[in-house]
């Protein structure tokens, strides 16, 4: 990809991106004194833009030059991704959610919640197209936001002891309260979505010692929340009295984020609001996905910043973020629109590669083999038919996808030498 040079970059943000990238810069194993943080939001289904956005930077090699990722909402599963090296495999799990109908408007009739957690974590993400827990250790620190329910304060989660500890934290930063079920339980806590109370999360990342900061947008960078929204959101929690206390407390606060970063100029630490309560990074070994079960382990301590680098005090933290254009149509927190996600997903990676490449790009989809979940018994129809759809890939049998069913984006590259030829 032509990334563009690192001196016609205005922005001290990508500058340092794109600088680290083209000296081979690795988490780590750097001594230039900065901490560069990726701040992921969320949104729901619109999380899509900012999934196209991972893609760009994956596939421009520009993801180790990152030293912590932040996500909350469907902003925490594109971190995950993105640490773990699988942003185009996962930008995939938006449209498979469409096709599994994992929100279902209805659902709430018949007494069931309006959100499958369920099916998207245990089955779709899980079970069919798993992401890497053994692959962070060579990428960049992961940190995934949630609201704790029992104290109505923020939950930063990381230094996770297994991938079924990391994805109770990331399906935690999800869940919406009632309309995603019964809360997963982290840590002996009921959880929900971190963006409860930041839904922009770089402030986290500006109080644990980021210098520089690149803040992936779900939104036009001008968008507003209008107050009606945010009433809803009060309406449906109208069950939970400390739940609606919460809300009512943190009204404005989206508006106010977002108005922070559109200045667009150095900000200094004391600027960014604390949050509720007393943010703790948990440190969470085996947690229980039911109430009632306790964590394997869970120790606590008080948030500090990375140690050995990040601005001194009083020092300005840059931060840079990429949105979409104004005005662009985009999916809705819960619209079940398959043609909705894949355009988010386009919309998402021209945003990022319109900051740090020198020609226009578009996202192309590839078939690619991925683990099923188990066969039909032996002998019966199905199960002969099933094998005939299989491949085996070392020890891991997966089923090979029909050419007619993509699920793999890819990033290609439009240059006016393309086009000519």
């Amino acid at each position: 990809m032509l990334l563009r040079d690192p001196e016609r970059v205005d922005s001290p943000v990508l500058r340092l991106l794109l600088e680290r990238a083209a000296t081979g810069s690795r988490p780590r194993k750097r001594d230039d004194g900065n901490v560069l943080s990726l701040a992921i939001e969320g949104g729901g289904m619109r999380g899509a833009v900012t999934a196209g956005m991972c893609v760009l930077l994956e596939a421009a090699g520009l993801i180790g030059s990152f030293d912590h990722i932040y996500g909350v909402s469907a902003g925490a599963l594109n971190g995950w991704a993105a640490a773990a090296g699988q942003s185009a495999l996962s930008a995939t799990h938006y449209q498979d959610a469409i096709a599994a109908h994992v929100i279902r408007r209805t659902a709430p009739l018949r007494g069931r919640p309006m959100i499958d957690l369920d099916l998207l974590f245990e089955e779709l993400i899980s079970a069919q197209k798993p992401l890497s827990f053994e692959a962070l250790a060579s990428g960049p620190d992961l940190r995934v936001l949630a609201t704790s329910l029992e104290t109505m304060s923020l939950r930063v989660l990381g230094d996770f002891a297994d991938r079924d500890a990391l994805a109770l934290a990331v399906r935690a930063s999800a869940s919406l309260p009632r309309l995603g079920g019964e809360p997963p339980v982290v840590g002996g806590e009921r959880m929900a979505d971190g963006g409860l109370i930041e839904p922009i999360p770089f402030p986290t990342a500006v109080r644990e010692g980021a210098s520089h900061i690149l803040v992936l947008r779900s939104r036009p960078s001008t968008y507003r929340k209008p107050a009606v929204s945010e009433l809803g959101a009060t309406l449906a929690a109208r069950h939970d009295r400390r739940l609606v206390e919460l809300l009512d407390a943190r009204r404005g606060s989206y508006n106010r984020l977002a108005a922070q970063l559109q200045v667009g100029t150095p900000i200094a630490a004391a600027t960014v609001p604390e949050p509720p309560g007393h943010p703790e990074v948990a440190l969470e070994g085996r947690s229980a996905a039911k109430p009632g079960l306790a964590a394997r382990r869970r120790t606590r301590f008080q948030r500090r910043p990375w140690p050995g680098a990040g601005p001194q005090p009083g020092e300005p933290i840059h931060i840079h973020q990429i949105a979409v254009p104004d005005h662009t149509s985009l999916i809705g927190r819960l619209d079940p629109d398959a043609t909705g996600v894949t355009d988010a997903l386009r919309h998402g990676a021209r945003a990022m590669a319109a900051a740090i490449l020198d020609e226009p790009i578009d996202l192309c989809f590839q078939p690619v083999v991925y683990r099923t979940a188990a066969a039909p018994a032996s002998g019966s129809r199905e199960r002969e038919a099933d094998d005939r759809q299989r491949v085996r890939i070392g020890k891991r049998e997966v089923r090979e996808l029909p050419l007619g069913q993509p699920r793999k984006l890819g990033v290609l590259l439009r240059s006016r030498v393309a086009r000519r030829a």
